[in-house]
């Protein structure tokens, strides 16, 4: 299992800092936990394929 954080802010965008985003990889499986706005973003710099994410999970809504 590898726990990569795609960012660690809160659930608004601010200079410097992105929302919070975890992505959990077990094999070739990735899922997704608490997913903030701009996590496309970081896919595309990651070079991730979205297709090998198998699920998101909110923890809590805000």
């Amino acid at each position: 299992m590898r726990i990569t954080f795609l960012g660690a802010s809160h659930g608004l965008p601010e200079p410097g800092r992105k929302c919070s985003a975890v992505l959990v990889k077990v094999g070739e499986n990735r899922y997704l936990i608490d997913v903030g706005c701009d996590v496309m973003q970081e896919f595309i710099v990651r070079n991730i394929d979205m297709a090998s994410v198998k699920g998101v999970f909110i923890s809590h809504p805000h």
